[in-house]
């Protein structure tokens, strides 16, 4: 198993990253290391940001996977998500991120846009599931429904997560609408069809 130190990890990752963003035919402006995130990010600007890590760290060739997914899964956020449309509260526009994340991912894997696309997206996903079912202690609380969602809505998931009662239907028919998605507009009405969801929290 390859060992990178922290400065060549980041410089593995970018690489990746904009060789990715070629293959996605869209181009990357800035790549920014955050202590402020746990994961990654993006803006309507095309800049791409991770969570960072030390320059002494020692990381491994699934560091390098998980950051590459990160990078797929922002880099479709830059080619499909419209950026100016949004829920009219933090948790509709939470509800929405699940709905607009897994249109995304299907999207790309659909289009095969890089090589083993499925496969990264689903290696993360899965180690974000395993690490949520670790620490979550109540999967009932409608706090933690965006993320359950989010994991629901994508066909590419392996794990599962325990579905609060009542769920199941909501999830289904957002599951069937979303077939039919092929907008952030439309992403976000999926999440103001589940009324139940945004009248719960």
């Amino acid at each position: 198993m390859k060992r990178y130190q922290g400065y060549l990890f980041k410089q593995a990752v970018e690489e990746l990253t904009r060789k990715v963003a070629a293959d996605f035919g869209t181009p990357v402006r800035d790549i920014y290391w955050s202590d402020a995130l746990t994961t990654a990010g993006t803006n309507n600007c095309g800049d791409i940001y991770f969570a960072d890590v030390a320059d002494d760290a020692v990381l491994f060739d699934i560091d390098v996977q998980r950051y590459v997914g990160f990078a797929v899964h922002e880099l479709l956020h830059q080619k499909y998500t419209d950026f100016g449309i949004n829920g009219e509260n933090d948790y509709i526009k939470q509800l929405h991120n699940a709905c607009e994340d897994a249109w995304i991912e299907h999207t790309g894997i659909d289009k095969a846009l890089t090589g083993n696309i499925g496969g990264l997206l689903t290696a993360l996903l899965d180690q974000l599931v395993d690490e949520a079912n670790v620490t979550v202690q109540d999967w009932a609380d409608p706090r933690q429904y965006p993320f359950v969602l989010a994991v629901y809505l994508r066909k590419h998931a392996t794990r599962k997560i325990p579905l609060a009662q009542g769920l199941a239907p909501i999830f289904d028919e957002a599951a069937v609408r979303l077939d039919s998605a092929t907008s952030s507009a439309d992403t976000l009405a999926i999440d103001r069809k589940s009324t139940c969801l945004n009248s719960s929290h």
